[in-house]
């Protein structure tokens, strides 16, 4: 899903976008709004309950991403920001941002599949890091997810 930033038009579809991505639920947006206006900040607040990191950091000629991953509440998270031509490239904007959220019997069954059911937060964020090193390798995560049910909520936006 994609939710606009304030003062973006509904009718603003990322550069290239297909349908799917340029889908725009309008209810959605203005609870996203509304809560980023109370300070709710989901980028700012993500993680601060029991444990985060910076799980990818990659700058080339093309753009910088980050992704940040979290415990929150039993679950995970992930949180991400594109920045640079590329982003432009794709959506028509120089920045991108976008959060993954995995309840608490979902992250159950990531760790499980990556063989560290049980194990302390720490050594779960040591196997993410390990796993995930770049954005390349961060697909693969989201397509192994995919391949093995494990479902995740998702959404984004463009500044």
């Amino acid at each position: 899903m994609l939710l606009l930033n304030e003062g973006a038009s509904p009718n603003t579809c990322p550069k290239g976008g297909t349908a799917l991505t340029c889908a725009v639920d309008i209810a959605h947006s203005e609870i996203v709004f509304a809560l980023l206006k109370a300070g709710a900040d989901a980028k700012r607040s993500f993680g601060k309950d029991v444990g985060s990191m910076e799980l990818i950091h990659e700058e080339n000629s093309s753009g910088s991403y980050y992704i940040d991953v979290s415990f929150e509440n039993g679950g995970l998270g992930f949180s991400g920001q594109d920045f640079g031509s590329s982003v432009g490239d794709s959506w028509g904007s120089d920045e991108y941002e976008y959060w993954y959220r995995f309840d608490r019997s979902q992250a159950d069954a990531l760790w499980s599949l990556l063989g560290c059911a049980g194990a302390s937060q720490a050594e779960k964020l040591a196997v993410l890091k390990a796993r995930v090193h770049d954005l390349h390798s961060f697909i693969e995560l989201r397509e192994l997810c995919d391949k093995n049910g494990i479902n995740y909520g998702f959404f984004s936006y463009c500044h």
